[in-house]
């Protein structure tokens, strides 16, 4: 079955159901629910956040996650 694509407003080409799961997310995403969207553990998420490996929103409460970061990373895998 062919993968239909499409390019999302940052220009990030994301397949269709990636951009579902997304649709109904807000800007910015949990630790817990960023990890959850790649079958992860919590943990995980707060490792790749400490390294520096995605970027994170802080000082404002818990720390969040932008969504554009789970595109990032879904095309990163696609283009290797």
């Amino acid at each position: 079955m062919a993968q239909t694509t499409q390019q999302n407003e940052e220009g990030l080409e994301v397949s269709f159901s990636t951009l579902a799961e997304l649709k109904g997310e807000a800007a910015t995403l949990s630790l817990k629910r960023f990890a959850q969207l790649f079958g992860k553990s919590y943990i995980w998420a707060y490792r790749l956040a400490k390294l520096g490996r995605i970027k994170t929103i802080t000082g404002y409460g818990p720390v969040m996650v932008p969504k554009t970061e789970v595109l990032r990373i879904i095309n990163e895998a696609k283009s290797r």
